[in-house]
Formats: structure tokens, C-alpha cells, sequence
């Protein structure tokens, strides 16, 4: 938060979905952190919902449930309830940071990273490997693109930063019940690059948080937006500079 203007809302964070929260709160609740200090990853911002359908597929058949998917995530809740909360591994053992800082590391020899190795694999199993939406038919593509936007884009958070003009706030996270923030969603990859350099400042959107944490440090001050971004300032201080806990620690030590 760089002291952007609040603007005075209506809304109330402990009753609006998380849908409706993004499109009306926009970025108001866009947070500049220390990537080093997120240690955690969550495995879904959508923990209702996937319990949910995991309910419907017992008794529908997968076709039906993979169509009411949309209108579940819909009404995914903002403040997500403790029987929910979704589950967090370490950032630093996941498979995508591994392959990221494998990229990194390796800069001059791309054929030989963890990231070429696993679009090769699929190349020659399938006939196509893929990346997001990208789709590449022959090796070549593959070292096009790694050349072509990957490396460029390391060259660029080493040493310009994040640019939010360029790519806009795309990285979200949630915060959990001792107020920390776990990484979740979108914008992974770019996440995990800027974690491996040790960036000093990157924005991490609010999309969700725990309703014990909402409850302690900021429904007392008021159900508003406002109020919300006030208890997220200290979130923000607490994973900017100072180290935060190793994971596993005390619960509330920073």
C-alpha cells in the first residue's frame, strides 16, 4: 500500500464473496511485501467451493459437477471459515519454485534446466507441450519462449523491479489466522522469480482471509473496506523488511 486515497464504501468484507469483494474493492487491497518473508503456498483460494462439489460428485456424474464448478467458485466467501481453510506446504519445497530456481541458477544453460527437461518430456510423449496457453510443437518454440519472455522477464525484476504498469497486480494471497500471508492463485511463476532473486518489494493481492484473524483485527473497528485496509497495513510492515517466522514457529511470532 502506497498510500493511495481510500475510497469511502459500503461494502462489508464478512459478507461479500470473494468475486464481488475483487470487483468492487479493485486495489484497494494491493499489498508491497518482501517475497522471502511469504513462506507458504496454499493448495486452492477456493476452499468451500471445492468442498462443495467434492460433495456433489458422490452422488452426480462428473460432467454435471464440472459445469456447476463456475457458479461454486461464484460464491467462494471472502472471510473463509477455519473448518475450510485450506491447507499450506513451504514455498522452497514445492516443485515449481524448484524448477524456477533451477532456471535461475542455470541461465546460460537452458537445455540442461529442470523447466526444458519437463516441456521436452511432454513434447516427445504427446506431440505438444504447453505452458499456460502457450502450445509448442518442436523444441525450438520451447527455447524461443524461455529466450524470448522468461529470461528477459528474470533480467528485468533483477534489475528494475516489479513494474505493476507492465503486467498490473496479478500475484494474490490469502491471510491466515495469525495474520501471515500464504501465496495462492495467479501469477505463481513470476512469484517464485522474484522469490529466488530476494526482491526487496513485491504486490501480493488480498483475494481471501481467515475469519479468526477478521474477527480479532478488524470487525472491532468497523465491517468496512476501510477498516480492512487498515489491519492489512500491519501485514504489510510485518512482511516487508523484518524477517518473518520459519515455518513451524510459534503461532503470532514475526
Amino acid at each position: 500500500m502506497d498510500g493511495r486515497p481510500i475510497r469511502v464504501s459500503l461494502m462489508r468484507p464478512s459478507k461479500t464473496t470473494q468475486r464481488d469483494f475483487r470487483r468492487q474493492a479493485g486495489d484497494a487491497t494491493v499489498i508491497w511485501i518482501k517475497p522471502n518473508n511469504v513462506l507458504t503456498h496454499t493448495g486452492s483460494k477456493w476452499p468451500v467451493s471445492k468442498a462443495r462439489l467434492a460433495k456433489y460428485e458422490r452422488v452426480l456424474p462428473k460432467a454435471i459437477v464440472r459445469a456447476l464448478r463456475p457458479a461454486a467458485k461464484k460464491r467462494e466467501p471472502f472471510l473463509l471459515p477455519a473448518a475450510h481453510f485450506p491447507a499450506s506446504v513451504p514455498i522452497k519445497e514445492r516443485a515449481l519454485y524448484l524448477k524456477i530456481k533451477d532456471f535461475v541458477e542455470r541461465a546460460g544453460d537452458l537445455e540442461d534446466t529442470i523447466w526444458y527437461q519437463e516441456l521436452a518430456d511432454a513434447l516427445a510423449a504427446k506431440g505438444t507441450a504447453a505452458h499456460k496457453e502457450l502450445v509448442f510443437r518442436d523444441q525450438t518454440k520451447i527455447l524461443e519462449f524461455f529466450r524470448g519472455y522468461v529470461q528477459p522477464l528474470i533480467d528485468s525484476l533483477r534489475t528494475d523491479g516489479f513494474k505493476p504498469e507492465a503486467t498490473g497486480f496479478e500475484s494474490s494471497a490469502i491471510v491466515d489466522h495469525e495474520g501471515r500471508l500464504s501465496k495462492s492463485g495467479s501469477g505463481n511463476h513470476r512469484f517464485a522469480i522474484a522469490h529466488v532473486l530476494d526482491l526487496d518489494r513485491f504486490p501480493l493481492r488480498i483475494v481471501a482471509v481467515h475469519e479468526a484473524w477478521y474477527a480479532r483485527e478488524v470487525a472491532p473497528h468497523g465491517d468496512t473496506l476501510e477498516s480492512l485496509r487498515d489491519a492489512l497495513r500491519l501485514v504489510e510492515r510485518r512482511h516487508g523488511e523484518a524477517p518473518c517466522p520459519t515455518v513451524g514457529g510459534k503461532a503470532g511470532e514475526f
